[in-house]
């Protein structure tokens, strides 16, 4: 009984002060949470804006290693033919001088 009396007594005295406090720290909660979402949006147009700038180093770095590779590959290809034709050459020499000794 006494501490229901006293519980009355509190909430009489006190009650609209601490309703008030509960909603001030609601309307902060909710401000703080409004601001981080604008912070969030920002971010995100932030990002949007790095990831294009990494994707076009990508590609750039991309389109370099393939022409490194393709100058790679075609001098070894190059090279490749050259030897090839070069024995050729010389099997056709060496029957044309057996062609001339017979």
């Amino acid at each position: 009984m006494e501490e229901s009396k006293i519980l009355e007594q509190y909430c009489e005295k006190n009650g609209q002060k601490d309703v008030e406090k509960i909603q001030k720290a609601i309307e902060d909660r909710h401000k703080k949470e409004a601001e981080s979402k604008l912070k969030l949006k920002s971010a995100v147009d932030s990002f949007a804006v790095f990831k294009e700038q990494q994707l076009c180093i990508r590609r750039e770095r991309f389109a370099n290693q393939q022409l490194e590779f393709r100058d790679k590959e075609g001098e070894a290809f190059k090279t490749s033919l050259l030897e090839t034709a070069k024995r050729q050459l010389q099997v056709l020499k060496i029957r044309e001088e057996n062609r001339k000794a017979q």
